[in-house]
């Protein structure tokens, strides 16, 4: 009976794989995020938002009942590979999993993901906020909208570790196309995961891994449609483009070759019409975050390209080159261009140089989709170089992890193959292996003491001694017990980074990433009182040794201290660390006035 019951599962399960019920799954829950996510967006922009504890409910049933299946999916498509190699990735991503208790708290995620969010919720709308992180596509945060107030926020951090998972499902059955057996591809997905900027993204709230996740849906379509699976590849082909689009800017500079591949297959194979509309519509959802951009500051893509679609009000396009100009500027020369690639293969506490060495093995013709790897990694890569032309400095590195959802299955794929060919090959190949499976113990380790806190908060629930190294957490801790706003009173803040999201109080930002108002134009105490009227400032919280390098907004405090229109409330000595792992930090004193 038990022989005959693990029979029945183990061919369910088959039937599944075969059917690609996990791929459909990850599917929805691309799309899903895509379509709740725009809903919000323009519901946020024309109406007044009020989360009901219904629409909450709700919003978490329908959630659960799209991410919960990708979960499942890979763990039976995981256990279902015949090594014992599997259970270092589930060792891996079960460690990862540990990180969805915690309360967020890097440095993205307070300054703009769930800062943007959370901002939404307060006021009931979205407002046109002109910060130079706020204005990427809505659909990544606002997904999260109805849920936002639960706990502090660990539901969006539940998304990125289930995109993890839906990525992973994606290499699993892109890499079976290309690799004969199961220890290869679990070496697949080990070169993807034990990177010190996968575990990063995998464990934050931060948008690289559904990006990969984008990227990754988007290679295995296009295998689908190569054999033979027309419309329904196509669909899906257009969704995680979509999705991806919806995410991160980053995401236009895969279209080139994927707009000539779709153009080129529209003309030449047979397209069922009944597929036109839904394509329709995602190609609505496409451009939809770009139009409202464009409306509401005058430049689709804002803080970018300024130069090309200049804003509505100037001062917001000087705030973003004085940003800009040290992210995205430099020679565009092939020097600068070869050093980045090299420097790639140097940075092991960011990128395993493993993960990226068969990008030189993707020169190829491969089954189903030709030299289509080639052609998409290439052209990203110039792209890239376009924007940035020192694209792996400063953490930018991490925009190249969006091609290991290509560079790993088809490179390894051809190294195997090519180890196959020689008098030594199998020789060869063992040592790779063995040189791969090192790192992999090398960045466990890593990954360990990475997870310290994580292991220490489920044991203590300690929210102080986790927000240790959360800057101004304390501050904002005591505001929002001791401060009460009225009617549509707010805090101005200006301090470093726009690390704003643990305030929970309604709240401007008036720093040096904050194009809202025009410090250098305050240049007596009339205009400054007017705009503290203007936006019905009553507090202001600010980063006393951050103020003093940005003169403008200092000469318009110090006005207000000199005309007695403020009072100091509060003051601090705060720690504001630029790494936990080290315990780097520097020091500073923050400010709480009340605007008399």
């Amino acid at each position: 009976m038990i022989d005959f019951e693990k029979n029945k599962i183990t061919t369910m399960l088959k039937r599944w794989s075969e059917e690609d019920i996990p791929f459909f799954s990850v599917a929805l829950f691309a799309g899903t995020w895509l379509c709740i996510g725009n809903f919000w967006s323009i519901v946020s922009i024309y109406t007044f938002v009020s989360i009901s504890t219904a629409t909450t409910i709700l919003s978490v049933i329908i959630y659960l009942a799209v991410a919960l299946p990708v979960v499942i999916f890979f763990f039976v498509e995981l256990l279902r590979l015949k090594t014992k190699l599997k259970w270092i990735i589930l060792a891996e991503v079960l460690t990862f999993m540990i990180f969805i208790i915690p309360p967020p708290r890097n440095a993205d995620a307070m300054r703009v993901w769930l800062a943007k969010v959370y901002d939404v919720f307060m006021q009931g709308r979205k407002l046109v906020r002109p910060y130079w992180h706020y204005n990427t596509p809505d659909a990544f945060t606002l997904f999260h909208l109805p849920m936002i107030n639960m706990w502090d926020g660990q539901i969006f951090q539940f998304s990125i570790w289930t995109a993890l998972c839906a990525v992973l499902i994606l290499l699993i059955k892109i890499s079976k196309e290309y690799v004969s057996n199961d220890r290869t591809v679990v070496i697949i997905l080990c070169l993807f995961i034990f990177n010190p900027l996968i575990i990063l993204a995998s464990t934050v709230v931060i948008t690289d891994i559904p990006m990969i996740l984008a990227v990754a849906g988007m290679v295995y379509s296009l295998i689908l449609y190569e054999q033979g699976k027309f419309n329904k590849s196509l669909f899906f082909l257009f969704l995680f483009v979509v999705f991806g689009m919806n995410v991160k800017y980053n995401m236009l500079m895969f279209l080139p070759p994927i707009l000539f591949w779709a153009v080129k297959k529209m003309w030449t194979d047979s397209i069922n019409l009944k597929s036109l509309p839904f394509l329709f519509i995602l190609t609505i959802l496409a451009i939809l975050p770009y139009y409202m951009n464009y409306l509401s500051i005058g430049n689709p893509v804002w803080p970018a390209l300024t130069k090309i679609f200049p804003a509505k009000n100037p001062y917001w396009d000087i705030v973003a080159l004085r940003t800009t100009e040290s992210f995205l500027g430099g020679e565009r020369n092939i020097q600068n261009f070869v050093e980045s690639f090299i420097r790639l293969f140097l940075i092991p506490h960011h990128i395993n140089p493993m993960a990226f060495i068969p990008i030189f093995f993707i020169f190829y013709r491969f089954k189903y989709l030709n030299y289509m790897p080639v052609l998409i990694a290439s052209s990203y890569l110039f792209i890239l170089w376009l924007m940035m032309p020192q694209f792996a400095v400063d953490e930018k590195e991490r925009y190249v992890l969006y091609l290991l959802p290509i560079v790993l299955p088809f490179g390894i794929a051809n190294i195997y193959e090519k180890f196959t060919k020689y008098k030594y090959g199998e020789k060869l190949k063992q040592f790779f292996e063995v040189v791969v499976i090192m790192t992999f113990f090398l960045y466990f380790t890593f990954t360990f003491v990475y997870s310290y806190d994580a292991f220490k908060y489920l044991l203590t629930y300690d929210k102080k001694v986790w927000h240790r190294a959360t800057w101004y957490y304390e501050d904002y801790d005591w505001i929002n017990k001791n401060i009460e706003l009225k009617d549509s009173e707010k805090i101005l803040v200006i301090v470093a980074n726009q690390q704003t999201y643990y305030l929970k109080k309604p709240y401007v930002n008036g720093d040096a990433l904050s194009a809202l108002i025009d410090w250098s134009a305050m240049t007596d105490i009339n205009k400054i009182i007017n705009v503290i009227k203007g936006y019905r400032i009553k507090y202001i919280y600010i980063d006393n040794d951050y103020l003093k390098d940005y003169k403008d907004a200092k000469y318009a405090v110090e006005i207000l201290i000199k005309h007695n229109k403020i009072v100091e409330i509060r003051r601090s000595n705060v720690r504001l660390y630029s790494s936990r792992l080290t315990n780097k930090f520097s020091e500073t004193q923050t400010i709480l006035y009340k605007v008399e």
